[in-house]
């Protein structure tokens, strides 16, 4: 029978070992650090992980499931909402999120991938770059993502997870842009402003192509 003290337990290691996984990748990590910095011990983490793979795996796992919890209680329609609407709401999940340990190590996990995680940690991320490659088509009125279609979702993309990613070197070339006070917001609204440019861009540069 789980109990709020086991739940509780369980959440307290997930987050250590979030925070501990990113710093350290999952070779270096030791799960008696894990233990000690969530306050349990290590009978407790293989109860409820099995060992330190299921940790890790359970890591990303928790993650994504929260994440599409998110995005199931929205009311938006990601079928019919307009580019603006689906860019702007994935870009304030994602900055928004961009402050805690897990996407660190999810940067460390595509630099040094574990091999511990197979294809399904990249459902969530699929998932939402078809969402919004099928979002492009509509603004573009294009039946079918073609490879531009493709190269443009990743920049587009790529525009906010510099933003996180490259954090550390931000601070030291930019120090506060992404920590002052509604840094969120700003960023927000610069990259709908960026995002409708680019799409203009690519909408004239298909219309120049011969026919």
């Amino acid at each position: 029978m789980t109990t709020l003290r086991s739940v509780d337990t369980r959440q307290r290691i997930l987050a250590a070992a979030t925070e501990i996984f990113g710093n350290k990748g999952f070779a270096n990590a030791s799960t008696r650090e894990i233990a000690r910095q969530s306050h349990a011990n290590i009978a407790s983490l293989n109860y409820h992980f099995g060992d330190k793979a299921g940790l890790y795996r359970a890591v990303f796992a928790d993650h994504f499931d929260r994440m599409q919890a998110n995005a199931g209680s929205s009311e938006m329609d990601f079928a019919t909402a307009s580019f603006a609407t689906i860019y702007h709401e994935f870009n304030r999940q994602f900055l928004s999120s961009a402050t805690g340990p897990f996407p660190r190590l999810l940067a460390r996990e595509q630099l040094e991938p574990s091999g511990l995680l197979g294809n399904e940690w990249l459902s969530d991320i699929l998932h939402r770059h078809r969402i919004l490659n099928n979002a492009i088509c509509r603004e573009l009125d294009l039946s079918a993502a073609d490879d531009d279609v493709e190269r443009l979702g990743f920049m587009l993309i790529g525009m906010a997870v510099v933003f996180d990613h490259a954090r550390p070197m931000i601070n030291l070339v930019a120090p506060g842009l992404n920590t002052a006070e509604g840094w969120i917001e700003t960023t927000l609204e610069r990259l709908d402003t960026y995002a409708r440019a680019v799409i203009d861009a690519e909408r004239i540069r298909r219309r120049s192509l011969p026919a």
